[in-house]
């Protein structure tokens, strides 16, 4: 049985597609601590003049683009190929356990133990979305269908207000309470990003083998627009947060909103029923995910929002 079971290609495909899930949580906390390692050598002059004008001359820095946006997601496609969507969400979280663990050796960092539950309830809550296969396939999406359009641009623009309410809140603050929310309002240009790159998808062909008519080469232009700046707000902001607050915490409080978008697209951008159990255990996912970030972020820090002045 041992020998059947070592020399069975698709036990192999399978093993080789969780190995891959669990690199892309790797690659994508090494990307972390070599950005936030990079932030850490600016001078004080180099930060008032631009973080992100001395971080783009920082081999360092782009180094920890390339694991995370580079390595990260070839590992993370090939997962998604080789064992499916359900799994990889599970094994990719591992990432924070690495970054938690990684980031007291090489970057001086710490957690408390409420931070450590913090985490763990993170990483529950994340796992547990992934189980529920919110998976919209793109054969399915009648992308025109009345409403669909609108609904998606309305939930755009709710998270791009709630991103720069955010934003402008943290620019109020000092100290790691500042960074705290720079992580929060970070995650969601890549939350806005997830959301429009089906309809990139499902117009790039049209548009590239020449038959899309001009309201598909329109949307395509859009998508790419969008993509392309909500990426380069994200990562920015995303090193600002850096300056601030430690990677161990960042990362996860980013992950907030990228996390409970997609059950907010699923259930009323694309209608799919999210009822009975599965609307239980998504609760269920929501509550674990915003329980770690008030952990991560000291709920009593951020209950004092309310009476700050600045």
């Amino acid at each position: 049985m041992l020998v059947s079971l070592l020399f069975d290609l698709s036990n192999w495909t399978y093993l080789f597609g969780l190995l891959c899930g669990f690199l892309s949580g790797v690659m994508n906390a090494l990307g972390v601590i070599l950005e936030k390692d990079a932030v850490n050598r600016l001078s004080a002059e180099q930060r008032a003049s631009g973080v992100m004008k001395a971080l783009v001359r920082s081999s360092r820095w782009w180094a920890g683009i390339a694991c995370g946006f580079g390595f990260g997601t070839v590992f993370l496609l090939t997962a998604q190929q080789l064992i499916g969507p359900a799994l990889v969400p599970a094994l990719t979280a591992s990432s924070m356990i690495v970054l938690a663990l990684a980031s007291t050796r090489l970057l001086d960092e710490h957690l408390r133990p409420l931070e450590c539950l913090g985490v763990l309830a993170m990483l529950s809550g994340m796992v547990l979305l992934g189980r529920l296969r919110l998976d919209i396939p793109a054969e399915h999406v009648a992308l025109f269908a009345p409403g669909l359009l609108l609904r998606l641009t309305a939930l755009s623009l709710t998270l791009g207000a709630l991103w720069a309410f955010v934003h402008l809140a943290a620019l109020r603050l000092n100290g790691q309470l500042r960074g705290f929310l720079l992580a929060v309002s970070s995650g969601l240009p890549f939350a806005i990003s997830n959301l429009w790159i089906l309809p990139l998808l499902l117009t790039m062909g049209a548009v590239f083998a020449g038959t899309a008519n001009g309201v598909q080469t329109l949307l395509f232009l859009l998508s790419c627009l969008i993509l392309v700046g909500t990426n380069i707000g994200g990562v920015s902001q995303t090193q600002l947060a850096f300056c601030h607050a430690a990677a161990s915490k960042v990362y996860p409080l980013q992950q907030m909103f990228i996390q409970i978008a997609p059950l907010i697209v699923y259930a009323w951008v694309f209608g799919y029923d999210l009822s009975g159990t599965r609307w239980w255990l998504a609760s269920l996912g929501v509550v674990l995910i915003l329980f770690g970030a008030l952990s991560l972020g000291r709920a009593h820090d951020i209950l004092q929002l309310a009476g700050y002045s600045a």
